[in-house]
């Protein structure tokens, strides 16, 4: 058994990689890989051994906008083991060892914990914080609803057009800021949540692009991607109509928090979030959350 890292550009070490996630998760990122959107920010670390992998933790190098000011963190994700190889310590060598690798190069760390393994990162020093949830107020969608209806909104894309994919991927590697904590490398993760288009939305009148996430009659608002900095409140009136909630997959900023009510959110039935180090403490006293795409 030995340990190996930061190993996606090799083929074999990757395509193990891809066969435990398949056994975990059930998802691979070859797809993601072949089509180009890794970036270099996606860094596994696995013990491995005849070719498979018995145990994964991942490094994900995140930049973000606050203030004005650039924040580096690290994300850990696709912690996995092998269910032959549990609980004999892999994972949380793992850890140590990612950690270890980036300690002083960044602002501190943080992972969205499973539910099943909230222990795990308690012993490894992890507390736990809540993020904020906005949800737009009953007031303002009673104005949006009572408006005309509008030419040019926001209409599902056809995944086989390869030229609106491609302007997709322009907008969301140049746009305008719509969250107050703004993920600045953004693209490679947004594009393993998009890449298949099933979700995004365009509106011409606006020449601006939307991830909309619809469960029932509520909506999530998950990410808007346009060169130029539009009100929200201007985006969503271009949005199809509903008549559930509206939520947000980021935390608002530029004046457009006014647009919403605000309430901590401790993960659900989903996740915890965990962190290491006092700079993301920010995340829960400044009532933010980190975009719902950028989850790793």
């Amino acid at each position: 058994m030995q340990l190996i890292k930061h190993f996606m550009a090799n083929d074999a070490s990757r395509s193990a990689l891809n066969a435990l996630t398949r056994a975990t998760f059930g998802f691979s990122f070859e797809s993601w890989y072949a089509a180009g959107w890794w970036a270099g920010d996606y860094l596994p670390y696995a013990f491995e051994e005849d070719g498979r992998l018995l145990s994964n933790v991942s490094v994900n190098r995140m930049r973000f906008l606050l203030d004005g000011q650039e924040r580096h963190f690290i994300q850990i994700g696709t912690v996995m083991t092998d269910p032959a190889y549990r609980h004999q310590g892999l994972a949380s060598r793992l850890m140590r060892a990612a950690m270890d690798d980036f300690a002083g190069q960044c602002d501190g760390f943080y992972l969205f914990g499973d539910l099943g393994a909230l222990g795990f990162y308690d012993q490894l020093g992890f507390s736990r914080i809540c993020e904020t949830r906005y949800t737009l107020r009953a007031r303002v969608q009673e104005s949006l609803l009572r408006g005309p209806a509008r030419e040019g909104g926001f209409a599902p894309i056809d995944p086989a057009d390869a030229g609106m994919k491609a302007r997709y991927a322009d907008a969301v590697r140049g746009s305008a800021p719509y969250a107050a904590l703004e993920h600045l490398n953004r693209l490679s993760l947004t594009m393993f949540y998009t890449a298949s288009m099933k979700r995004v939305l365009y509106a011409p009148a606006l020449d601006c692009f939307a991830v909309l996430e619809r469960d029932g009659d509520n909506l999530c608002l998950q990410s808007v991607a346009c060169a130029r900095r539009l009100p929200l409140e201007t985006v969503l009136a271009y949005l199809p109509p509903f008549t559930g909630t509206l939520t947000l997959g980021f935390a608002p900023c530029g004046g457009d928090e006014s647009l919403f009510d605000a309430q901590p959110f401790d993960g659900g039935e989903d996740y915890r979030l965990f962190i290491l180090g006092d700079a993301l403490r920010e995340i829960e006293t400044r009532r933010l959350c980190f975009p719902a795409l950028s989850h790793a």
